[in-house]
């Protein structure tokens, strides 16, 4: 396939992916997930607040930073607190929800009847281990990543001008690039059966073979989070100027947008994967 062909093939997946919004089923899992952070970010939101405060604030001690229940201190440290208690549900809820969209849109791609929700759980739960266990592994290359960048920078991770829009950039093409090695494990999975370490070996091979390509689906689903992001981690510098509680309604437009970005992603990479899918 030579490099015209191939970006005409990178244009119709996205297409295709983009006309799949219309199938209502295969919403279903993202606004599954949606509405668990959104309940899981209501409810820290009102852990700060009376009454509730003077429940949540003994067991939430364990896992705040400090100054999180005095105003308006909480909301700087909310993002924080609420991404900390979102990695658990994360790492079940998203990667089993995920793992049903994969499967309904691959049902979709195939011109099958959509299983509903309760269905594809059904069907894919002979891996849910593996789902599991890759989410787990792809959160920490993200963390790994975080962790090295910041230190790295040290103070010039400072400010809220273009050199932090510059870095804040770099940090999510690096981002990118690790999601990027483990894109496809979820319907390779599904779709070859295949073993805990054959997944991993063949996903990392795809990658290979296509990284320009997943780069680029990666890259443009993920520019849509770029400007809550951008707003969520350096909130520090801005939010004195409104409003402290306005990062709630910037946290809601992340989950939101962050559905939208979801649902492209996972759509155009199981495509994607189905089309030029190599014999194992």
């Amino acid at each position: 396939m030579n490099a015209w062909q191939r970006i005409n093939q990178f244009l119709l997946t996205y297409r295709n992916a983009i006309a799949a919004m219309g199938r209502v089923r295969i919403w279903i899992p993202f606004v599954v997930y949606a509405l668990i952070q959104l309940a899981l970010l209501g409810l820290v939101y009102l852990g700060t607040r009376p009454p509730f405060v003077d429940f949540f604030r003994g067991p939430m001690n364990f896992v705040v930073p400090a100054g999180f229940f005095h105003y308006p201190t909480q909301f700087l440290t909310l993002p924080f607190v609420f991404y900390r208690l979102l990695i658990p549900l994360g790492a079940v809820g998203e990667s089993l929800l995920m793992a049903a969209a994969t499967w309904i849109f691959m049902r979709h791609f195939q011109s099958r009847a959509l299983p509903g929700l309760g269905q594809a759980l059904g069907d894919v739960r002979f891996g849910f281990l593996q789902f599991i266990l890759f989410w787990i592994l792809g959160a920490g290359l993200l963390f790994g990543w975080q962790f090295v960048f910041q230190a790295t920078l040290g103070d010039m991770w400072v400010g809220f001008g273009k050199r932090r829009l510059a870095l804040q950039m770099g940090n999510e093409l690096m981002k990118v690039i690790f999601n990027g090695l483990l894109a496809y494990s979820t319907v390779i999975i599904i779709a070859e059966r295949s073993s805990l370490w054959g997944t991993l070996l063949r996903s990392l091979r795809t990658f290979g073979r296509h990284a320009t390509a997943t780069i680029a689906f990666v890259a443009l689903s993920s520019l849509l989070l770029f400007p809550t992001q951008y707003l969520i981690y350096n909130a520090g510098s801005w939010l004195g100027r409104f409003n402290p509680e306005v990062i709630v309604l910037v946290l809601v437009a992340n989950v939101i947008v962050g559905s939208l970005s979801a649902f492209l992603v996972a759509g155009v990479l199981t495509l994607w994967y189905l089309l030029n899918r190599q014999p194992i």
